[in-house]
């Protein structure tokens, strides 16, 4: 099912599904922001805002009608609104769309709720924190969480969360891969940032830095990929390198400033988003092999408002918005070329457009229509 949801620069939604070889396009009605379709593809989550009244709300809608199927948050008079600029909540479906998390800002701080498909109106409040980090197990039994310095695994029923360490350290988002119980987290280790992987038959420590890292499983395969840097004040990586679980022994990827990282649902290509150094906000997308070999790579595009927002959090959002489909057919990303009319400098810029790459050699980015923020609903490595 090739379907994704999206939002124009003036926050209207827009719906977009593959069908036969053409992309189809439906505006609609609605504002909102971030919206997050579900695994079953027949319903996205949308956050709303009432700048009059300065509150926001969490909304739940049918893919095809767009009418309201539930409406899981919204937040008290008075009180906070939003997580930070353009961003009012994060939000994302457990794998099998029975579940969908939610981090909101309430007057206790960022607050962690779970609502049930079937009674989106009766939400489950669980861990209230800051920083809130999280990824799915595969089989949507517990979400594995990094809250301050502790990672719980959360019952989704309950919100109950079991302490699994509270030394976390050094990273973001924990990552999970298709094996069950299996998840990777980074904890304090005699002074330096240890990367774990935890299983039914135990912990294991595969790596050790001395800086903060970002991490995610080679998708198919016993490995952790890991996004690491020299100057983390630089706002970019250079370092990308592939670690065996089993071993420990890394080879390298890549060693040049980069922004993000995806890897194809296969794992056999990897996407990494590379800032062209023109000096104008233009990037290029490079696709390397699994030794890092290049494969193709596109022009340089000027990225979107949300998508710019989303890569400075991209191993969090692609829990929720992933640029690959499913299938790996399509990898999706929100800007404009650098041809598509003046520079924001000198007037009003061309709006952004989702588009398509196919990653393989000469194929350009394809613009199926307008969008700030482009994204399917992701799968698990």
């Amino acid at each position: 099912m090739h379907r994704l949801v999206t939002v124009t620069r003036a926050d209207r939604v827009v719906a977009y599904e593959r069908r036969n070889e053409t992309w189809a396009g439906t505006e609609t009605d609605l504002i909102g922001r971030w919206p997050t379709i579900s695994p079953t593809g027949d319903r996205y989550s949308l956050s709303v805002v009432d700048t009059v009244e300065a509150r926001s709300r969490l909304e739940v809608r049918d893919f095809e009608t767009h009418e309201l199927i539930g409406t899981p948050y919204v937040s008290e008079p008075g009180g906070p609104a939003a997580i930070a600029p353009r961003v009012p909540h994060y939000a994302s479906w457990s794998p099998d769309g029975r579940y969908l998390s939610y981090v909101v800002p309430t007057a206790a701080g960022l607050t962690l709720f779970f609502a049930n498909s079937e009674h989106l109106d009766v939400p489950t409040a669980s861990v209230v924190g800051s920083p809130l980090f999280s990824a799915w197990l595969p089989d949507s039994s517990a979400l594995v969480l990094h809250h301050a310095a502790e990672v719980s695994l959360v019952d989704p029923a309950s919100g109950i969360a079991a302490l699994v360490s509270d030394e976390a350290i050094g990273f973001r988002a924990p990552a999970t891969t298709r094996k069950p119980g299996v998840y990777a987290y980074a904890r304090r280790v005699d002074g330096t940032v240890a990367l774990i992987v935890t299983s039914p038959e135990g912990e294991k420590t595969i790596a050790t830095y001395e800086t903060g890292v970002v991490f995610s499983f080679r998708p198919d395969h016993d490995e952790l990929t890991v996004a690491t840097t020299a100057d983390p004040s630089a706002g970019v990586f250079n370092r990308l390198e592939v670690v065996e679980v089993a071993t420990g022994e890394a080879r390298t990827l890549w060693r040049s400033p980069y922004v993000a990282y995806w890897w194809h649902p296969d794992g056999q290509r990897v996407v990494i988003l590379v800032p062209t150094q023109m000096g104008d906000g233009r990037y290029a997308l490079y696709c390397l092999d699994p030794q890092g070999g290049m494969v193709t790579a596109t022009p340089g595009f000027i990225p979107s408002e949300d998508t710019r927002l989303a890569l400075g959090f991209f191993d969090q959002y692609a829990q929720s918005i992933s640029p690959w489909d499913s299938t790996g057919e399509h990898f999706a990303i929100s800007g404009r070329h650098v041809v598509d009319g003046v520079s924001s400098s000198f007037g009003d810029p061309v709006g952004d457009m989702v588009m398509l790459w196919s990653a393989e050699p000469n194929t350009l980015l394809a613009p199926i229509g307008a969008g700030g923020i482009a994204g399917f609903s992701p799968s698990i490595a």
